[in-house]
């Protein structure tokens, strides 16, 4: 995929700072992928958060399941208050879209539509971001914390 328009730079510091915390709180080289809804720079944390593992693994969370979940999580969120939320996959390996993704992807796209509530939807690992509504990605060799991180 090819983007079509660049990621605001709003956006791009919010995914940058979800990449630092990552790789901060992340030192294992293979962990589970952790799903968060929010904002990465909200001192508060995400609004929620998934691990996609142990009883519920990734092959357990078919469409509806991350539909439902997604709704709830974006329900509680506020149309209108800035900025939009993000729905970020944590996981290890490179940002090249793997089926967990586009599962996601597929899952906020219809939460979004259904709820009204804007969602961008980004995967995030310890080295760099990936957009797949948009093929935009960004990566480091060693991440740093900069002028959009807090504490």
């Amino acid at each position: 995929m090819t983007p079509s328009v660049p990621a605001p730079p709003e956006l791009q510091d919010r995914l940058r700072l979800a990449v630092v915390q990552h790789g901060a709180a992340e030192s294992r080289r293979v962990h589970p992928a952790v799903v968060r809804v929010g904002d990465p720079g909200d001192p508060r944390g995400p609004l929620a958060c998934w691990e996609l593992a142990g009883p519920l693994a990734p092959a357990h969370w078919d469409h509806a399941l991350r539909l439902d979940v997604l709704g709830a999580a974006s329900r509680r969120l506020t149309p209108t208050a800035p900025p939009p939320a993000l729905v970020w996959v944590t996981r290890t390996g490179g940002l090249e879209l793997q089926d967990l993704d586009l599962a996601w992807f597929a899952a906020t796209t219809a939460a979004a539509g259904e709820t009204g509530v804007p969602l961008t939807m980004a995967v995030v690992t310890r080295f760099g971001w990936h957009l797949p509504g948009t093929g935009m990605r960004r990566s480091w060799v060693r991440p740093r914390r900069g002028r959009w991180a807090t504490a």
